[in-house]
């Protein structure tokens, strides 16, 4: 029975930890007016979103929506650069949160369960209702699903999807 949840557990981590093909693929072409994100090596704002007026090899020229003049980023302070492809329905980002929280308390609960396998082997309790095992199990149910209602609201306040573009 161990050996057939393995694989099954494997396969659920790869799919949730994968992102979409969408989202790993590049931007094709970078065009004049596309909505960018500029990730900034110094300076503030470290992230800069707006629309491309020019980019060239001295630099990313963004229009910023609340600004109404021009932001040179200079090419030895773009640490990367990004095109925005759109927005993830409702449920595709609650799923997609809800999977990665999942995971998180997975990875937590598994933490907890070592820990408590651990304690019961160096000090047994010969006299107690619940061992440390069953407690951490108990504890595990509610510690993942209360981190996959977390991922899930968490996923939905981040619907946007950004590409990598190539910059030199």
């Amino acid at each position: 029975m161990r050996s057939r949840s393995l694989p099954v557990f494997l396969a659920l981590v790869t799919a949730l930890a994968v992102p979409p093909h969408a989202e790993a693929q590049q931007a094709d072409q970078l065009s004049v007016g596309a909505r960018v994100r500029v990730h900034r090596l110094n300076g503030q704002p470290r992230i800069v979103t707006g629309v491309l007026v020019r980019a060239d090899s001295v630099g990313v020229t963004i229009a910023a929506p609340d600004d109404s003049s021009p932001q040179l980023i200079t090419a030895a302070d773009v640490a990367r650069l990004e095109q925005h492809v759109g927005t993830r329905s409702p449920g595709a980002a609650l799923g997609r949160g809800a999977g990665r929280g999942a995971l998180a308390g997975l990875a937590l609960s598994a933490v907890l369960m070592g820990a408590a396998l651990v304690t019961e082997q160096r000090d047994p309790c010969r006299d107690c209702m619940i061992t440390s095992p069953v407690a951490a199990g108990i504890v595990a149910v509610p510690l993942t699903a209360a981190s996959a209602l977390i991922g899930g609201l968490v996923g939905i306040g981040t619907r946007e999807r950004w590409a990598r573009v190539p910059y030199p």
